[in-house]
C-alpha cells in the first residue's frame, strides 16, 4: 500500500462479539437477565425478537489481541475479525438456560415487533 502521508493505517472488520463489559441493552444481557430472573423465580417472560437468526460470535478480548497483532505489522493490512462458526441465537439462549437446569421455553417469548426489517438470516465471517 502506498503511504501517502506515511501513516499507518489498519482496517478491521468485526463480526458479533460479546464480552462482560458490553453494554446491558445488547443481547447477551438480555439473555442473562432471563436466566438470572428465572433463577430467582420470577416467571414472567423476557421479549425476544427472531431466534432462528444465524449469527458468527466471538469473544471480544480474543479481537483485541487480533487488533494488536495487526497493529505489529510491517506492511498495513485490513483484517476480518470473526471465527467463521455459527449459531442461533436461539442456541445460545439453550445454552445459558440449559447450564444453570432451567427450562428456557417457560421464560422466552417472541415478539414479533422485535423483529428488524431486511436482518440477514446469516452473518457469518470468512477468516481465511
Amino acid at each position: 500500500r502506498d503511504l501517502f502521508f506515511k501513516i499507518f493505517i489498519v482496517i478491521g472488520y468485526l463480526f458479533n462479539h460479546e464480552s462482560v463489559y458490553r453494554g446491558k441493552d445488547f443481547l447477551l444481557w438480555k439473555i442473562l437477565k432471563a436466566v438470572d430472573e428465572a433463577r430467582n423465580g420470577n416467571f414472567d417472560p423476557i421479549k425476544f425478537g427472531n431466534l432462528k437468526l444465524i449469527r458468527d460470535w466471538g469473544y471480544a478480548p480474543e479481537y483485541v489481541v487480533g487488533f494488536y497483532k495487526s497493529l505489529l505489522q510491517v506492511v498495513p493490512d485490513d483484517y476480518i475479525f470473526c471465527t467463521g462458526k455459527t449459531g442461533t441465537i436461539e442456541n445460545l439462549i439453550q445454552v445459558f438456560f440449559e447450564y444453570n437446569d432451567l427450562n428456557w421455553k417457560e421464560k422466552i417469548e417472541i415478539d414479533a415487533n422485535l423483529f428488524r426489517n431486511n436482518e440477514p438470516e446469516i452473518i457469518c465471517g470468512n477468516p481465511n
